[in-house]
C-alpha cells in the first residue's frame, strides 16, 4: 500500500516552498479577489490530482461558507454582521495559504523536507529543529482528539447541546490535559532533536532523492503568472 501511494502525484517540497511565498505574499497585500479564488481552485485540482478528493471537497465547503458569510453584510445591507465579515474576510486571505500547507503536511515526507532544506543550504541545525517543530502539529491534533474521546466516554461533551450549554466546563475539560501533555511532549521532542544530531557539523546523508517533475514546473509557472497578474491588476494595468 505505502509503495502504491508513492506513485501518486506529490509536490516536490522545493517548488512547494517556492508557491508559498507568492501565496504568502498575496495574503500581506490584501489580495485581488480573483487572485484569490484563481489560486483556491488550483489548490482545489491539485489535491485532485494528489488523490486526496475528500480534502478537497471539505476545503470547497468550507472556503464556499466562508466566502458566503464573509460578503453577507455587504449584499444583505445587515450592519450588525459586519464584525463578523470582518473576520470572516481575514480567514478568507489565509485560506489558499492553508489549504495547499495542509496539503503539503500531508503529502511529504520529514525525509523529503528535509532532504528539500539541504539543497537550499541550510544549516543542519536549523533542518532538523524545523522538521521536529512539523511533527508537533499532527501530535498536537492527535492529543486534542484522544482528550475528545476520553470527554466523550465519560459524558462530558456527549452532544453538540451539552457543549453549548456548558462551554467553560467544556473548554477547562479539554485544554487542563492537553496543557498538561504539552510538557511531556516538548520533552519529547527536545529528545527528538538530539537523538537526529542537530548538534553535528557532518554533511548529512539522505534516503530521499527528489525530482522536479513537469508538474511541478507548471504549478510553479501558473502561480507565479497568477500573482504577477494580481500585482498588474493592483497597479491599474489591465489584465485580460
Amino acid at each position: 500500500m505505502e509503495q502504491e501511494a508513492l506513485r501518486y502525484y506529490r509536490v516536490d517540497p522545493r517548488i512547494a516552498l517556492l508557491v508559498l511565498i507568492p501565496l504568502n505574499a498575496g495574503v500581506t497585500l490584501y489580495p485581488h479577489i480573483g487572485f484569490q479564488i484563481a489560486s483556491m481552485a488550483l489548490i482545489l485540482i491539485l489535491m485532485l490530482i494528489c488523490r486526496r478528493p475528500f480534502s478537497a471537497l471539505k476545503w470547497m465547503i468550507a472556503y464556499l461558507l466562508i466566502f458566503f458569510f464573509a460578503h453577507l453584510p455587504g449584499i444583505s445591507g445587515w450592519e450588525w454582521l459586519s464584525p463578523l465579515g470582518s473576520m470572516l474576510l481575514m480567514f478568507q486571505r489565509v485560506f489558499p495559504v492553508a489549504a495547499f500547507a495542509s496539503l503539503c503536511l500531508v503529502t511529504t515526507r520529514s525525509g523529503e523536507f528535509a532532504r528539500a532544506l539541504q539543497t537550499l543550504g541550510l544549516p543542519s541545525k536549523l533542518i532538523v529543529s524545523l522538521c521536529v517543530a512539523l511533527r508537533f502539529v499532527p501530535t498536537l491534533a492527535h492529543e486534542f482528539k484522544a482528550v475528545a474521546e476520553a470527554m466523550r466516554i465519560r459524558g462530558l461533551a456527549s452532544s453538540p447541546v451539552a457543549v453549548v450549554a456548558h462551554p467553560a466546563r467544556t473548554v477547562e475539560h479539554l485544554m487542563v490535559p492537553v496543557i498538561g501533555r504539552l510538557g511531556i511532549i516538548a520533552d519529547e521532542l527536545g529528545n527528538a532533536v538530539v537523538a537526529r544530531g542537530a548538534d553535528t557539523n557532518r554533511k548529512r546523508s539522505s534516503y530521499y532523492d527528489l525530482h522536479i517533475r513537469a508538474a511541478d514546473i507548471a504549478l510553479l509557472v501558473i502561480e507565479y503568472a497568477l500573482f504577477a497578474a494580481m500585482v498588474l491588476a493592483k497597479i491599474g494595468v489591465r489584465v485580460l
